[in-house]
């Protein structure tokens, strides 16, 4: 069985999947939320951190290359090196 629905998920409330609760309250029941942003924040700045040592131009990193959905608190502060 497929549901379409037109909304976002800010509007789903409850989802559940074969008889099982897995989100409730807009929220997931399955997945710790704040171990998962603690796991990514780590990761993110990792890979921020070692931007030019990917970056094939050898370009330097500035805050205005973070994405623009890029939380303030993940962009790592300018470096002099």
């Amino acid at each position: 069985m497929k549901i379409r629905i037109d909304r976002s998920g800010a509007d789903i409330e409850t989802v559940l999947v074969n008889s099982e609760i897995v989100i409730e309250n807009g929220r997931s029941t399955r997945v710790e939320e704040s171990e998962l942003f603690a796991q990514a924040e780590i990761l993110a700045k990792r890979a921020w951190d070692n931007w030019p040592s990917r970056d094939w131009g050898a370009r330097r990193s500035t805050r205005s290359s973070c994405l623009l959905s890029c939380p303030p608190e993940l962009i790592a502060p300018e470096r002099s090196d």
